[in-house]
């Protein structure tokens, strides 16, 4: 095999395995009609009792905005509804819908 043909076999071969990546993943890197989303696997967090902590775990959130929450609950009292976590400075409509599907009052 000459240098040309064994450069055309080798960009062939490196084609085809880019253009079909799920023939090299690992088979539980593959999503499946079985699996559940990652939505549904994370724990809910009650914004009505959850610690800083905890708060900082949600997307966007990070440790001041935590303390925000936490902050405005303290102050205010429990949230009514998820949605009035919007209240508290810093958490717009963003964060809540990012976080909207584990948020629960009890």
């Amino acid at each position: 095999m000459n240098g040309f043909t064994r450069h055309i076999t080798l960009l062939g071969s490196l084609l085809f395995a880019l253009s079909a990546p799920h023939a090299l993943a690992a088979p539980e890197a593959m999503p499946n009609a079985d699996s559940t989303s990652v939505v549904e696997e994370r724990a809910k967090v009650n914004i009505n009792t959850a610690t800083a902590e905890q708060l900082s775990a949600l997307k966007g959130v990070g440790k001041a905005k935590a303390d925000a929450i936490v902050e405005h609950r303290n102050q205010h009292g429990d949230f009514a509804e998820v949605e009035d976590i919007t209240q508290v400075k810093g958490v717009g409509e963003s964060i809540l819908k990012a976080n909207l599907p584990i948020l629960v009052l009890e």
